[in-house]
């Protein structure tokens, strides 16, 4: 729910594996995907944001990347994956799990996206707040300071209304 969208793929193990069944199910997050790849695909189609359609606008594969490509380390298969390629997965081995809203959409939309604009809205308004508070608490601040100063200052002391303002 908070990419909006999951990838689901079917990997088919060697007898040699030892598992029960000869098939792995790898739930994989959208950043797997390669969203820059875009362009003319290999089948007389179009690659958008990582997905390749055929030229009539079948899925044929997927733009993925062998490792979480925000690893900051060597990832599970052993490679480094900042700056790593992606490679074509057939689509026919992936599940791509998302709520198209609208006719046509490639990929799901953040469950967070309706709100993140206002969110960023409201903090604005709040360091708003904020700085208006400090602002006037500065202020406050400063001219009872000044009062305070001005009345040290100006007013004369007790010498001096006595008439003896000379300072012996």
């Amino acid at each position: 729910a908070r990419d909006g969208e999951v990838l689901v793929r079917r990997r088919f193990r060697r007898p040699e594996d030892g598992l029960p069944l000869p098939m792995q199910l790898q739930l994989l997050e959208a950043d797997f995907l390669d969203t820059l790849k875009q362009g003319s695909g290999t089948h007389g189609g179009a690659i958008i944001q990582g997905v390749e359609f055929d030229a009539i606008g079948r899925r044929t594969n997927y733009w993925m990347f062998k490792d979480h490509p925000g690893a900051e380390n060597v990832g599970i298969t052993g490679r480094a994956s900042l700056g790593a390629a992606s490679v074509p997965v057939p689509a026919s081995e992936i599940l791509h799990i998302y709520d198209a809203a609208r006719p046509g959409q490639v990929r799901g939309v953040s469950w967070y996206a309706p709100v993140i604009l206002r969110m960023k809205d409201f903090d604005i308004f709040e360091e708003g707040v904020e700085f208006v508070g400090q602002v006037l608490l500065g202020q406050e601040f400063g001219y009872r300071l000044h009062v305070a100063v001005l009345q040290r200052f100006v007013q004369p002391d007790a010498r001096c209304r006595s008439g003896n303002c000379s300072g012996d």
